[in-house]
């Protein structure tokens, strides 16, 4: 009767089988670990958006659903606004106050204050008033378009609204980003 060895007689550990099996299991680890990387960034730049989502809603809402607080907020110190609207009714734009409005934005120190008033957390705003032709509306030589433009943002994102203006249908975009 025979006896049946297991050892291999030359002293081998490393059999084909082993080293093919050993290869696939890190090729394996190497495709779900490159995998779960990418879910967990497409995961936080779905929570970025959803963020930057509700925060234009939120912005673009107040400006064009609301008179601000005071009313007449155009007329104050832009640190006296209690909120900031652009409206005088229902969609329809006050030149006055988008054009203060405009004016803080372009003004360093009063963009902080804006930003504040407005809700903006750690977005950037650009907010531009445009004709239907797709130009930015100009009045008593202003450019309705005022904000912080961020060079090389890791997040841009741009909003729209339809609003009435002097009578004619324009559009207010928001542009949000954020910073690198």
């Amino acid at each position: 009767m025979k006896k049946i060895i297991f050892i291999n007689s030359r002293g081998q550990f490393f059999s084909p089988d082993l080293v093919i099996a050993l290869g696939v299991f890190i090729f394996a680890l190497i495709v779900f670990f490159t995998a779960s990387t990418s879910i967990f960034s497409q995961s936080a730049l779905f929570d970025e958006r959803k963020s930057v989502d509700e925060t234009a809603h939120m912005v673009l809402n107040s400006l064009v659903l609301s008179t601000g607080s005071p009313s007449n907020w155009e007329n104050l110190s832009i640190s006296s606004a209690t909120s900031i609207g652009l409206v005088s009714s229902n969609n329809e734009i006050y030149l006055n106050k988008i054009v203060y409005l405009i004016q803080n934005l372009n003004d360093a120190a009063n963009y902080v204050i804006v930003k504040e008033k407005l809700g903006l957390g750690p977005y950037n705003l650009n907010l531009r008033l445009i004709d239907s032709s797709g130009n930015v509306i100009s009045k008593n030589g202003v450019a309705l378009d005022g904000g912080v433009r961020t060079l090389d943002p890791k997040l841009s994102y741009k909003f729209t609204r339809f609003v009435v203006f002097e009578g004619s249908a324009a559009v207010i975009e928001a542009i949000f980003s954020i910073e690198k």
